[in-house]
This record gives structure tokens, sequence and C-alpha cells, in this order.
């Protein structure tokens, strides 16, 4: 109680400026913020009963409070960097004596504790960056380093060490060493871990000619604390070294951009070594009102970086937590069973109809030489704007089929996605916004047609409100999880210091993806509240 007290009293502080006071002559800025994601968790949509082989309660009728509590502090060439992350749960479910599948579903889940997730201390000059404590950094396009936050609450990777930045004329230099620091709680499901504390050693160069090319080259290093085979000896670490050389044209005669990357990996996995390929290319071109992007990929054996943890103890964190990324690309929401043996390309053109009709084409080819499958994945769509663009849709759909060698369907995709906005009387809007994909896999040598899917329907005021219902599906296992999820959410940003979020009914579970990253997520029926402040 006396936690929710001490919210309350901040929220009261939320129309408050960042403090300022003067410090031997200089101003020092503090800024303060917090996230705070508060739910109960009614239970995770499992509908087997009790005594069958997929009935699992371990996931209903507890709550959950994840909080970040980040102090940024700036005075003169200095910046100071503090973030307190906790997580607390009530009513954990526990495992009964003896009951050993209970007890390895909830290995490591639902453990409170308070981490300082990140600090760093940074000195800026003319010449020079020096960063201590936490550093994040992706060298290129990801294919060597990749060291990021991409939110709040699911990935938020760093190194804690040193990292040093010079700058000469046009040339960049960047050194960084430290230990892997992630995020020890995966708000989905609860599950924590220890950061891996795997070194990770790094450096980017690049050269800029003006005004045509970028010539770049980087290097990493990472030592895992722990062998993939750690119940075997060996004379050395797992270890990873990866090297690329790229270049970029950031602007082409003042028609767009190109980049090229080719990368380079030696893996050492049990004392043996392992080489590895990765070539990436994109290109934007625009001609009058047609816009032209095209990407290649051409991935040999080439794996993303991975952490030491234990993906068999613990999935949600090791599937989630890596060293560099791969783009994929896919459309974002789509699941890639294999990126890092694959070759293939995507083109798309958007072409200015007028100032309210943009359509566009997109068509991309892969050959998976894992699973022996070539994909297709063709797709459409329109964005249109009315009302001075006070009001807009988009739309977009396609088909994706993946035919194994031989000519027989290994799966499909119908995928279908929408946003419409429509401006109505004064500062409000309606919204509706959705996807729908229709799939089928061949499990067992048949194909098992399966629907996943979601619909929101929003009432929006440009004072920063807004209100939504919306419907979620997910029917690929019908007799184990339950196939339809109705829920209401409402969110009002009272000012650029304060945003308040609240959710009540279920969402689908299944697997999510963004941008290649997926992963399976139960599902949740219950209530949330989310806040966001900062002072």
């Amino acid at each position: 109680m006396s936690r929710l007290l001490w919210v309350g009293a901040v929220l009261l502080a939320a129309s408050a400026s960042a403090i300022e006071v003067d410090v031997a002559g200089a101003p020092l800025r503090l800024k303060f913020s917090e996230y705070a994601v508060g739910a109960y968790h009614l239970d995770n949509g499992y509908i087997s009963p009790p005594g069958s082989p997929t009935y699992d309660p371990t996931g209903s009728n507890y709550v959950d409070w994840i909080n970040r509590f980040q102090v940024d502090a700036s005075w003169m060439d200095f910046t100071l960097l503090l973030r307190l992350d906790s997580a607390l749960f009530v009513n954990a479910p526990v495992a009964a004596p003896g009951n050993v599948r209970f007890e390895r579903l909830l290995y490591q889940r639902y453990v409170s504790r308070v981490d300082l997730e990140k600090a760093s201390l940074s000195w800026t000059s003319r010449h020079l960056d020096v960063t201590l404590g936490d550093i994040y950094a992706t060298y290129g396009r990801g294919l060597v380093l990749a060291l990021r936050k991409v939110d709040a609450l699911t990935i938020d990777t760093s190194a804690r060490g040193l990292s040093l930045t010079g700058k000469v004329g046009d040339l960049t230099v960047n050194a960084l060493g430290g230990f892997s620091n992630i995020i020890n709680v995966d708000t989905a499901t609860g599950r924590t871990s220890n950061d891996p504390f795997d070194l990770i050693v790094g450096g980017h160069a690049d050269y800029r000619v003006k005004p045509w090319l970028v010539p770049g080259v980087s290097a990493s290093w990472v030592r895992l604390s722990r062998n993939a085979q750690d119940d075997l000896p060996q004379a050395t670490q797992d270890q990873t070294l990866a090297l690329s050389g790229s270049l970029e044209a950031p602007s082409l005669f003042g028609w767009g951009s190109a980049y090229v990357e080719y990368a380079r990996q030696i893996r050492t996995v049990g004392g043996l070594p392992y080489n590895s390929g990765a070539l990436y290319v994109n290109a934007s071109l625009t001609f009058g009102k047609t816009t032209l992007q095209a990407e290649f990929k051409d991935y040999r054996n080439y794996a993303p970086l991975t952490t030491s943890l234990d993906s068999t103890r613990v999935p949600e964190l090791a599937m989630i937590n890596t060293y560099s990324v791969l783009p994929t690309l896919e459309r974002m929401e789509q699941a890639v069973k294999n990126n890092t043996d694959v070759t293939g390309a995507r083109v798309r053109v958007d072409v200015n109809v007028t100032d309210s009709v943009t359509p566009f084409v997109s068509m991309a080819a892969f050959v998976d030489r894992i699973y022996v499958d070539t994909i297709l994945d063709p797709y459409a769509g329109c964005e249109i704007t009315w009302q001075e663009k006070r009001s807009r849709a988009v739309v977009s759909g396609g088909y994706r089929p993946s035919i194994h060698d031989g000519g027989q369907l290994d799966s499909s995709v119908w995928h279908a996605k929408y946003l419409v906005s429509q401006s109505i009387a004064g500062p409000y809007s309606v919204e509706l916004n959705g996807l729908h994909m229709s799939q089928t896999d061949l499990v067992g040598g048949k194909l098992q047609p399966w629907m996943q899917g979601q619909a929101y329907l929003a009432l929006k005021s440009a004072s920063g409100w807004s209100a939504a219902f919306g419907y979620e599906y997910f029917t690929q296992a019908p007799e184990t999880i339950r196939e339809h999820y109705f829920n209401g959410n409402v969110s009002w940003t009272a000012n650029r210091n304060l945003t308040l979020r609240a959710f009540g009914g279920g969402q689908r579970g299944g697997i999510k993806c963004v941008n290649g990253i997926c992963r399976t997520y139960p599902a949740f029926s219950g209530v949330r509240l989310e806040v966001v402040l900062t002072y």
C-alpha cells in the first residue's frame, strides 16, 4: 500500500519540469522518469481440464508490478544515467510437492527482485566521447553488433564496461568492451534470470567521403560465460569473432541512398571452428512520384550472436536477447522460421498518384536452405487521405506460400492489415485498425488451417485521451487455448509529463513477431494499469 501511495504522490508532481540548480557556476539538470505496469492476471487462456497433459494454471490468478525508475543528470560535459528496475509478484502460483511438471513450468518464475539495471557516466568533447557503465551500440545494420533498447519492458540489452568514440575530421572510430547486461524479468511470463555476463568487445570505424560515400569496418568478439555443452570438458570457451566491411551512399545524386555490408563469422563451439558469411544490400530511390525500395540478403549459416542463457530453462529471455541482429526483409508481424541460412530479395514500389492517394505493391522471394523451401510474399495496398489529411486509411493484403522442394505446400498465410481513421466533430476521430492472418501448416502429412488476428475500434480526442474496444482470436489449438478474447482500454495523456493507460479483458496468445523477433506469448485475461511519468 505504501508503494501505491508513493506512486500517487509522484503523479501529483506530473506537471513539474526538469529540475535545474547551479553547481560551481554551471547548471545541473535533473530529469526523473517512471514507467510502471501493474496487472492482475486472471487466467492465461488455457482451457484444458485438470489432469490433462496440457493443463497449465501457472499463469493465472496472480498480481505483478513492474517498475522502471530512471534518473538523468547533465552537468557541463558530463551525463549520468541511473535506472532502478523492480518486479513484485503477489499470490504467485506454487507447485505442489512432487509435481515435477509444474516445478519445471515454474522454474525461475515470479521471483520478486530489485536491480540497478542501467548505470552510466558519459563525458563528451569535440573529438572524444567516453562512456563508463552501460553501453548501447549498433554497428552498420547490426550484423556484427547490436546492443540496443527496443522498448521499456522487453528488449534492452547493453554491455556494462567502457566505450570510447573519437572524431577527427570525417573519421569516426569507436571501441568498446564490457559484460552483457539484459532485462532480468520477462513481463509476459514472470520468468527471471541473472545477467549472463558474456564478454563483449567491439570496434567500428567509418570515414565520410563528402558527400557521396561512407566506407566502414566493424568487428566484435563475444566469449560466452557458459558453453553450449556445459556438461562436457573443453579447452576453450564458446566464442564468436565477427568482421564486416560496409559502404554507404547517403545521397545518390539526389535520387536516394544505398547501403551494402558483407560480414564473416568464426564461431568456436565445443572447441571446433565454424565459418559463415552474410551479405546485406538495400537501396531507396525516388523518381518523381515513384519511390522504389529494394533489399537483398544472402546469409550462409550466419546466426545472431546469442547469449549464454540456457534456452531449455529460460527460453523467453534466451530467445529475445541477442548481441546482433539480421535484417529479415519480411513484414513486421511475419513469423520467420529461418533467418540464418537463406537467400532472397524484396522490392516495394510506392506511387503518389495524387497528394491523397498512394498505392503500393511489394514482392519478396526467398530460398530457405534449412527447410528446403521457396517462399513467395507478394502483397499490395493503398494509403488514402481526405479532409485535408485529417482522415486517412491504409489497407494492405497478400498471400505468402512456402513451397517445399518437390512442389508440396509446406505452409501458407493469407494476410490483411487495415487502419481507417475518420475525423468527426471538433477534435474527435474514430479509428478502426486490425490484422487478420489465415494460416495453413503441414502437420503429420496433412494441411491444418487456423486463424489469428485482432480488430480494435477507438474513439480519440486531440486533447490526449482515447477509448477503445477490441476483439482478438487465435484458433491453432482450440482444445487447449481459448479462441476468442474481448477487451476495453482507455488512455490519457494529461500533458507532456504524464500518460495513463488502463486495460481490462483478454488478449490472444500464441506466436507474435515484431521485425523478425518472434516468441510464444501466453494469453492474458485480467486488468492492467500503465503509468508513464517524467518530471
